[in-house]
């Protein structure tokens, strides 16, 4: 107990409050949502999830997704700062932790915001709300893992090198796999529009990210 208690008192009272707060809206996304709460937990039937609310007339932005985009963003934000602090690139400091919390914020507006136009200037809503979902499932399960991990990081400095190592190969991969799952999914259409692809890449990878770095760290 007393280990546990130093634990806690050497760790920056903001990150404590972090994740006190991810905590918080953990704990609400399963009472407002009770019932796709409990499916999106089952990792191993996350096809039977999409199969029952990827479909086009249930809302992308449900109770859930809304709680959950303030975790991802909360997420990711602290796990780059982390990350960052340990190569010793900037201090583990709230106001970078707020910077990166409006940069991914502003990143992921701005992407929803050109998709949307492309998506209805091409006739393709259903495709774009199809695989919104499907991006947004897979980052709210990729931020649950984040933050179990994150969580070992803060209260266990002894091995925090080697976790954070683990945790930053594992986004990585985690990353490459939801551009993988989306390919597949769309693997018959790719192949015949293999240009639009390419367009899609970088209309709506490259270009709102070169845009945001643009304006936070050069601006």
């Amino acid at each position: 107990m007393g280990f546990a208690i130093e634990i806690v008192a050497n760790t920056l009272t903001w990150v404590n409050w972090v994740f006190f707060c991810v905590l918080t809206l953990l704990c609400v996304s399963k009472i407002i949502a009770p019932i796709q709460f409990s499916y999106f937990i089952r990792v191993f039937e996350f096809d039977k999830y999409l199969g029952i609310y990827s479909r086009s007339n249930s809302p992308i932005f449900n109770k859930l997704n809304c709680c959950f985009f303030g975790i991802r963003q909360a997420i990711f934000s602290i796990f780059v700062v982390i990350l960052c602090s340990h190569f010793k690139l900037i201090s583990t400091s709230p106001k970078f932790f707020w910077m990166f919390f409006l940069f991914f914020t502003a990143y992921w507006g701005v992407r929803f915001l050109i998709e949307r136009l492309l998506a209805f200037a091409f006739h393709s809503e259903k495709l774009f709300q199809k695989n919104l979902f499907l991006r947004i499932s897979l980052r709210n399960l990729m931020a649950v893992i984040l933050f179990i991990s994150l969580c070992i990081v803060a209260y266990t400095p002894h091995f925090k090198t080697s976790i954070l190592y683990i945790i930053t190969l594992l986004y990585c991969l985690l990353q490459m796999g939801i551009l993988g799952v989306f390919i597949y999914t769309n693997r018959s259409l790719i192949k015949s529009h293999y240009l639009y692809f390419i367009l899609y890449l970088c209309a709506f990878e490259i270009i709102p990210l070169l845009i945001l770095i643009k304006v936070f760290i050069e601006g």
